[in-house]
């Protein structure tokens, strides 16, 4: 639970998904490819992101859509689509606090699901303490 209004909360986390880096502490070279906003109001963003693991470096592409309610979808593919995230972040407000929720789907072969996984969770969690911490020391 975050202790700060709920826009502000809002706020911080539409603001996050241009620090593609905030979700991959790995994330070398980020390129915007696109953005639109939609009819209905939606900010669809696409992002070529270049992640360097040492001498070794990983391309992959993300889908960022940011709704009229704040919510924000990231749909990410890499290794040939063979490893899928579809990230979604919201948030509410309970009791005069924020609660943020925070979904992620995983796709992966077998052989890879537990490191995506422990890397996407390490990375999320992260990330949720630093939104936490900003939301609520920019309201003190």
């Amino acid at each position: 639970m975050v202790a700060a209004p709920l826009p502000l909360v809002r706020r911080q986390i539409a603001a996050v998904r241009r620090l593609i880096s905030a979700h991959d502490p790995y994330a070398a070279n980020t390129k915007r490819l696109s953005c639109e906003t939609g009819e209905d109001g939606q900010i669809i963003e696409e992002y070529s992101v270049l992640d360097r693991f040492g001498p070794v470096t990983l391309g992959y592409r993300t889908t960022i859509t940011l709704d009229r309610s704040g919510a924000v979808r990231y749909d990410t593919s890499l290794l040939g689509g063979r490893v899928h995230m579809t990230t979604r972040q919201s948030c509410e407000a309970v009791d005069g606090r924020v609660r943020i929720h925070d979904t992620v789907d995983i796709t992966a072969p077998p052989v890879l699901l537990q490191i995506v996984y422990a890397g996407v969770a390490s990375a999320q969690t992260d990330l949720l303490a630093r939104l936490k911490a900003a939301a609520e020391a920019a309201d003190n």
